[in-house]
């Protein structure tokens, strides 16, 4: 026995020295550090606001309700890549910052015409749509559907330009208030109509549209822009210029969306409502603490990588020190989660919602993964591979449909299917991240 607890003890001691030059490696950037501190204690204080509010939700709302806001927040975001041609993109890449505004002016042009056009659209389908459907709670919300996708532009337009103005000290502050406008909003309307699962829809909406307005104003008075860079010929010319990011992106995005909606369209047509719920919840508090960091950091990378790569033509250094922070800080996070998940949901939001918890335990390993790719897939972008991002895409909701098939016509059960969806997507990520890394690092292969 003390034969092995010595070997123990040494592999302890060479994980620990290998740890230590990791870290080493990733922090020998201090202004990375510094800023990415800015982000993650700001970002830390939103996500930990969110997390603390949940239990309190899950006692107003059912768990039926969840399941509908996941069907309702995954056509939106489908809709959204449509909606701005995900020109916002595009923000970061401009050298000079008044074509760099003209493509936050572009991005909520567009996403108020597509919004136009859905309202009216859907007036003219919806009972068409119903009937030949059957009547569900989802549709009611559908029709608020732009005003939810023209909150998200102007918040999303607010983080890219706060990013490129490297204000990550506002952005931080950002994500703190949006937390606590849709728990505001979510509780006050639960507490005026109880019974009433409307609420939730105010609980993705408002707190995006308060924080998308505010941040436009704060940035006007510090003069990160002004009225006299709107311009309607400079408008077409960056339409036109990065006209290849709707040409490939829009497809792929909504490809890979759609990949990562489909659970909640395939539980919520073979299972129903209460299965999706007990998913979209596991989701939720899943990527919480693992997006925390990764979020914060894909910010900070996108901009240093941005600049390393119009240096150097690679960015190899932001890539490695990346991948090395983000490999180390995301494994402890995923271990406890997969050891205490199941008893946490329970003690956390209720008995009803154990089945969560076990949803959690199935897809940790896919999460980790993700963790680390997520971030490190903006080198696409920098790169300009966005002619093979829609082929990368469609792979994806291939190998993750033919999973979740496989995983339902053996064992016709929603475990199985959610298990098989993990896998897929793990062999998804792992793959692609590899070709991320061989984009970041080889000059001939990126440029």
């Amino acid at each position: 026995m003390l034969p092995y607890c010595i070997k123990i003890l040494c592999i302890g001691c060479r994980m620990k020295e290998y740890l230590k030059a990791i870290i080493n490696k990733s922090c020998v950037d201090k202004n990375f550090v510094k800023n990415f501190s800015k982000l993650i204690a700001g970002t830390a204080s939103a996500q930990i606001l969110s997390i603390i509010t949940v239990p309190i939700l899950t006692r107003l709302y059912g768990v039926e309700a969840y399941g509908i806001q996941a069907v309702y927040n995954s056509v939106v975001s489908m809709f959204y890549i449509l909606a701005t041609g995900r020109y916002e993109t595009a923000i970061l890449l401009p050298k000079d910052d008044k074509k760099s505004f003209s493509v936050c002016c572009l991005v909520i042009l567009l996403s108020l015409f597509m919004s136009i056009c859905w309202y009216f659209g859907y007036m003219v389908v919806k009972d068409t749509v119903i009937k030949f459907f059957g009547y569900g709670e989802v549709f009611d919300w559908l029709q608020w559907l732009p005003f939810t996708v023209i909150a998200i532009s102007l918040s999303v337009v607010v983080t890219h330009w706060l990013n490129r103005m490297r204000d990550y000290r506002v952005m931080a502050v950002t994500g703190m208030l949006i937390s606590i406008i849709n728990f505001s909003a979510g509780s006050i309307y639960a507490i005026l109509y109880p019974g009433d699962n409307f609420g939730l829809y105010f609980n993705t909406f408002i707190g995006q549209l308060v924080v998308g307005l505010i941040g436009i104003f704060y940035c006007y008075k510090r003069k990160y822009f002004s009225k006299t860079w709107i311009s309607f010929s400079m408008l077409l010319h960056v339409a036109k210029k990065y006209i290849n990011v709707p040409k490939y992106m829009v497809g792929g995005n909504i490809l890979n969306d759609l990949s990562t909606k489909l659970p909640v369209f395939l539980l919520q047509g073979i299972f129903g409502d209460l299965v999706v719920g007990y998913y979209a919840m596991s989701v939720k508090l899943l990527g919480m603490p693992l997006q925390l960091i990764s979020s914060a950091v894909g910010n900070v990378f996108l901009r240093d990588a941005v600049d390393e790569w119009n240096n150097k033509g690679n960015c190899e250094r932001s890539f490695k020190k990346t991948y090395y922070l983000l490999g180390v800080l995301g494994i402890i996070p995923s271990i406890l989660i997969f050891i205490f998940s199941k008893d946490l949901f329970v003690i956390f939001l209720g008995e009803n919602w154990y089945m969560a918890g076990v949803y959690c335990v199935y897809l940790i390993p896919m999460y980790f993964i993700n963790f680390v790719f997520s971030p490190l897939s903006y080198v696409l972008d920098i790169a300009n591979k966005r002619n093979i991002f829609f082929y990368l895409q469609l792979c994806r909701l291939a190998v993750v449909y033919l999973f979740m098939q496989v995983g339902y016509r053996l064992f016709f059960t929603a475990d199985a299917v959610v298990i098989f969806y993990g896998i897929g997507f793990s062999l998804y990520y792992a793959i692609v991240l590899l070709y991320c890394r061989k984009v970041a690092i080889n000059v001939s292969e990126s440029v």
